[in-house]
């Protein structure tokens, strides 16, 4: 009994902290589509599996799915980010009006689709996953509307860090990236950023970059991986700085 309420107190303590804070997640959006069925034959057009579909559901993916994870912990939320003028963009706007912590400040692109992933899953194993996307950069003037929009958000209080999270899918471009993190550092936010360019210099100012493993490879140019010896990540990392 005692140790429950501990968590408890503990867990009111962090609700408490989180409900101080001011988040805006700036990056590239998805939505992530899910098709769950059975297949017991194989298609007589071709050699597949036919899928009797028995539930559909969609959530935010990408950075979408960052700045969903940070809301439901009660933290108020900005997301940023760049939608195709199509039925994907409205499904992750009615998305983000459920949620009561999520403020969602879009930039309309007409010019490309809204990354969607749909997965067709069976027992739980995913049999396929269809992706529309485009995954080159945005225009001059889309990157216009960000920069604006995030400038007068971060200017606006009320943010206590920003986080950019870029799944290379064209929206979170060197000079968005560096405009954003100039911006945050005027207003002293730290800026924390989830990196994909395979240039570490484009997040230069940050206060940190978290790379994974295969990311954190291919900057140093050596080999690691979760196994490995924490100090053996030190020396390169000092180096990246």
């Amino acid at each position: 009994m005692g140790k429950t309420r501990r968590m408890s107190n503990e867990l009111l303590m962090q609700q408490a902290f989180f409900a101080d804070l001011g988040v805006l997640v700036l990056g590239d959006l998805m939505l992530d589509q899910y098709v769950e069925g059975t297949s017991d034959r194989i298609s007589p057009e071709s050699t597949v599996p036919v899928v009797d579909v028995a539930n559909r559901w969609s959530t935010l993916g990408g950075a979408g799915n960052v700045a969903l994870n940070l809301a439901r912990l009660g933290i108020a939320t900005t997301l940023v980010g760049v939608l195709g003028d199509d039925q994907a963009g409205v499904s992750v706007q009615r998305i983000v009006e459920d949620e009561p912590n999520l403020k969602f400040l879009c930039v309309i692109d007409s010019d490309r689709p809204t990354t969607a992933k749909e997965r067709v899953l069976v027992k739980g194993e995913q049999l396929v996953r269809l992706d529309i996307e485009s995954r080159s950069a945005v225009s001059g003037t889309v990157e216009d509307d960000i920069v604006r929009t995030v400038e007068e958000r971060l200017r606006n209080n009320g943010i206590q860090c920003l986080v950019i999270s870029d799944y290379a899918k064209g929206s979170v471009t060197r000079r968005v990236t560096s405009e954003a993190i100039r911006v945050a550092r005027a207003c002293n936010i730290p800026v924390l950023v989830d990196p994909k360019s395979n240039d570490l210099a484009m997040y230069a100012g940050a206060t940190l970059v978290k790379p994974n493993f295969v990311e954190f490879s291919r900057y140093s140019d050596e080999k690691f991986d979760v196994d490995d010896d924490p100090e053996k990540l030190f020396k390169p990392a000092e180096e990246l700085r």
